[in-house]
């Protein structure tokens, strides 16, 4: 009944945004299980490894609505230099953040961050690269500063919010 009450024009414009709707769902249908896959997962720890010059792993990697990949049980580390594990971090994208070297929100959940002093302030080697966060939320976290094989320092229980968070060049850290 409704069909003879619509008017052509305004049928045209339902069916196209219906079918952009189901192609909006099976891109997502396909990246979720895209990221689910073994062979996904090697690869994007042997990239993410390449490109940052420190080894990256993690036990999973999903995506969440809207723009948002969570990883869990994630490493990174710099052998001698630093590590950071967390039980989980999520990274928030909205569409210009590419084009703008930004990301829009990192959530850490139980991260610890054990840096060796006399290794991180030695001078940057030429190529740090430029990146803004625009939110940045860290949840019962923690900071372990060493010196070789002894604990110089260490902050438990860190709850963190910043914003604006701009990283790389001009300040220090690589």
């Amino acid at each position: 009944m409704y069909r003879f009450a619509m008017k052509r024009h305004a049928r045209t414009v339902f069916k196209l945004l219906g079918a952009f709707a189901a192609a909006l769902l099976l891109v997502y249908l396909g990246l979720l299980s895209l990221l689910h896959s073994t062979a996904f997962r090697a690869w994007a720890q042997a990239e993410l490894s390449r490109r940052s010059g420190m080894e990256v792993r993690f036990a999973d990697l999903s995506l969440r609505l809207p723009l948002q990949i969570a990883a869990g049980n994630l490493e990174i580390s710099r052998p001698g230099v630093l590590v950071f594990r967390a039980a989980q971090l999520r990274v928030a994208f909205t569409p210009f953040d590419l084009w703008l070297k930004t990301v829009h929100r990192v959530s850490a959940e139980q991260p610890a961050l054990t840096v060796d002093v006399a290794e991180i302030m030695k001078p940057a080697g030429a190529g740090s690269p430029t990146l803004g966060v625009r939110y940045l939320n860290v949840e019962n976290g923690a900071v372990i500063l060493k010196r070789g094989d002894a604990t110089v320092f260490e902050l438990a229980n860190v709850n963190l919010g910043a914003r604006n968070l701009n990283l790389g060049h001009q300040t220090g850290i690589r």
